[in-house]
């Protein structure tokens, strides 16, 4: 099962980010990335890419009971230490599975290993105020 996961975040990985502003001319569009297109086309922002993401390991048999879209705050990378800490919104995916649970952030090179979804401590400094969807 966890190579379902690595495999879909690798596709979503492959795509290009592109806020919804430039792509659709909107402020926020939710509109799911297909991962079955070729890389190059695979266009469109973190929640985007999250939902892409949860419909491809749907599609691969993983229950959508399984998996959480985290919506929340990231903290970004400073230009310097004088600049201010900036934070963004972002969403990310939280997945519950035998072998314990896992995050996949569009932004992070892999998936990496998580704890329950209420315990915080595994978000750490760079991720804040992250709230599971409702069901």
């Amino acid at each position: 099962m966890q190579g379902i996961f690595y495999t879909s975040h690798a596709l979503c990985r492959e795509g290009r980010y592109v806020p919804d502003v430039m792509q659709f001319g909107v402020p926020d569009l939710w509109s799911p990335i297909d991962l079955n297109l070729p890389s190059e086309q695979r266009r469109g922002d973190c929640e985007d890419y999250a939902l892409g993401f949860m419909l491809w390991c749907a599609n691969e048999g993983v229950l959508y009971g399984s998996m959480r879209m985290l919506i929340g705050l990231k903290r970004r990378v400073r230009a310097s230490l004088k600049a201010p800490i900036r934070w963004d919104g972002h969403a990310i995916v939280w997945i519950a599975t035998t072998q314990g649970n896992w995050i996949s952030d569009i932004e992070a090179s892999a998936l990496f290993k998580a704890g329950p979804i209420w315990n915080k401590p595994w978000l750490g400094s760079a991720y804040r105020l992250f709230r599971p969807q409702r069901r």
